[in-house]
């Protein structure tokens, strides 16, 4: 049993940066107001979609723009 409990951060309450970690591949970092690094979720360029991953991995979608992606990932973080 885990002793992790696992708390939703609003968006607006971060600080969400964004790197190209690998070519097709985005990663969302977030600074907390307590100034806590966070992971937010990922990216994945993948036969011309991109797939959005939340901060545990989850799935979240396949989109057709960057854009759309980061958007969604940002907005389940």
């Amino acid at each position: 049993m885990s002793d992790t409990l696992e708390v939703p951060i609003p968006a607006q309450h971060l600080h969400v940066q964004w790197l190209s970690a690998d070519h097709g591949l985005w990663v969302a970092t977030g600074v907390s107001e307590r100034n806590s690094l966070l992971h937010l979720g990922r990216i994945d360029l993948v036969e011309g979609l991109y797939d959005a991953f939340d901060r545990i991995g989850a799935a979240i979608g396949s989109f057709a723009t960057l854009g759309e992606a980061k958007a969604q990932v940002e907005l389940h973080s």
